[in-house]
């Protein structure tokens, strides 16, 4: 047994040493340049150049169409995949108006093995380094889209045919992945082109990104591999807002009637809802405009210690005397009720990511749909009867001569309900992490810088003890002034 099993180990080695033989090594020789020479023209005809069908002499390297190579055509892995037919690739590099030019360079090819097959023929596996790149087409601009350089290590396996001594592939495959392709066009960055991932983009945007401006990234129209960064900015924002203060006022009176004439402080609040939109965001600095429908109620308070008038008049016995009268302790409260449209520019300056101090001024109307006035005082009604022997009579009881405690509750004033001024303020706004949110506070002035008197001919501030009107009639001109806290809270979106 043990020598059938010997003479049968040396009739196959002598059968392989007779094949061996059969391969001369001049053949192997011209296989070897063969299989370089594949490269070589491999090297050529990808460049689908010439008019001499270079697409045709490209499939013609390799055994049949339908032949799968390596994909590295970058622009079109996300359709066609890392391996295409030889038929498939051909037909995309010999396309004659591409979006992007290819550039291609093949270094560094070595036969990594060799073997005999079945048929005599030798079966080369050949590597080579291919760097491919892709530029926009028609773009000479520093800005143009392009797949930046990208090498890989490709595996051909090439069998020489030894009765037709030709070289002709079977496949082109590669320890490379290519299976997702993503490139950054960033026009700011010192790369303009950049190979990337999605996960390194979500990274970069969530990193480069603040309370205000969100950053995210797409594909462009041409391209889904193509992706390009862009600001998400939150360009608007709604409010709603409530505000606390005082009013004060000043004016002039329209005659030396008054004593001891005092304007007083009184409280002032509002409730606002806007609308902010941002016009300009560069590095820290935001520009916007912000408008709002507001409702308001302010106080006007003033006291005099007398007052004096007299005037010629009838009494119901239909004689002539001079009316004479005198007021002390007048105090009166007016309360306004109105709808306010402010407008403002306001400028934030981010001091954190999160925090801006900002400064606006504006313009407002307003329109007071309810006025209130409360006036008290003590009135001395006399009358002097220059043809009854210059007497004075003030008697109470007597027609309505005599002292009252007077009082009138009303919604007349000689204050024009339309009313326009003007505004500043300084505040601060805080924007809530991983939310759409945002809090601001401000100190805010304002002035009211146009507000008509409306002015009665023969006005008297009080007649009779049932009649007590506002003294705001008297006014020359009428200023309001107001400071208030006011806070916001926002919706930016």
């Amino acid at each position: 047994m043990k020598k059938l099993t010997f003479l049968a180990a040396i009739c196959l080695m002598f059968a392989a040493s007779l094949h061996a033989h059969t391969i001369t090594p001049v053949q192997l020789k011209q296989a070897r340049m063969a299989a370089y020479q594949w490269v070589r023209d491999y090297n050529v005809y990808a460049r689908m150049e010439g008019k001499r069908e270079p697409a045709k002499k490209f499939i013609a390297l390799f055994e049949e169409e339908s032949t799968m190579v390596f994909n590295d055509y970058l622009p079109v892995i996300s359709t066609q995949g890392n391996k295409l037919s030889v038929k498939a690739y051909a037909s995309i590099l010999a396309n004659r108006e591409p979006i992007y030019k290819m550039s291609f360079e093949i270094t560094n090819a070595t036969i990594v093995s060799e073997e005999i097959d079945e048929n005599g023929n030798i079966v080369f596996s050949m590597e080579f380094d291919k760097t491919v790149s892709f530029q926009e087409n028609g773009n000479t601009s520093d800005e143009l889209y392009a797949y930046p350089k990208k090498s890989y290590r490709a595996i051909v396996q090439i069998t020489y045919d030894m009765q037709e001594e030709k070289a002709i592939a079977s496949e082109i495959t590669s320890n490379e992945d290519f299976n997702e392709i993503l490139v950054l066009h960033d026009i700011e960055a010192e790369l303009v082109n950049q190979y990337t991932t999605r996960t390194k983009l979500e990274n970069l945007c969530k990193n480069n990104g603040s309370s205000l401006v969100k950053w995210n990234f797409a594909s462009t129209e041409f391209d889904s591999q193509m992706m390009c960064l862009y600001q998400d900015t939150l360009k608007n924002s709604v409010h709603l807002g409530g505000s606390v203060g005082y009013s004060t006022y000043s004016s002039k009176i329209l005659n030396d009637s008054f004593e001891g004439y005092a304007l007083q402080s009184g409280f002032a609040w509002a409730i606002s809802f806007g609308y902010y939109r941002q016009l300009l965001l560069k590095d820290k600095n935001r520009f916007g405009i912000d408008c709002s429908l507001a409702f308001s109620q302010k106080n006007i308070g003033f006291k005099a210690d007398a007052y004096n008038e007299s005037y010629n008049t009838i009494d119901p016995d239909d004689g002539n005397y001079l009316r004479l009268i005198e007021v002390s302790a007048y105090q009166e409260r007016i309360k306004r009720y109105a709808i306010e449209i402010p407008i403002d520019f306001r400028y934030d300056y981010f001091i954190k990511d999160n925090l801006s101090i900002y400064s606006k001024l504006g313009v407002y109307v307003s329109y007071d749909i309810v006025q209130r006035a409360n006036a008290t005082a003590h009135a001395q009604y006399s009358g002097y009867y220059d043809w009854l022997f210059n007497v004075t009579i003030s008697q109470n009881g007597i027609y309505d001569f005599g002292a009252f405690d007077v009082a009138e509750k009303s919604t007349n004033t000689g204050i024009n309900h339309f009313g326009a001024g003007i505004f500043a303020g300084v505040g601060v706004q805080y924007f809530i992490p991983k939310s759409k949110w945002s809090i601001d506070a401000a100190i805010v002035y304002g002035c009211e810088v146009y507000n008509k008197i409306t002015k009665v001919d023969g006005f008297h501030l009080t007649e009779h003890s049932a009649d007590l009107k506002s003294a705001s009639y008297l006014f020359k001109s009428f200023k309001g002034h107001n400071i208030q806290l006011q806070v916001n809270l926002n919706y930016n979106f």
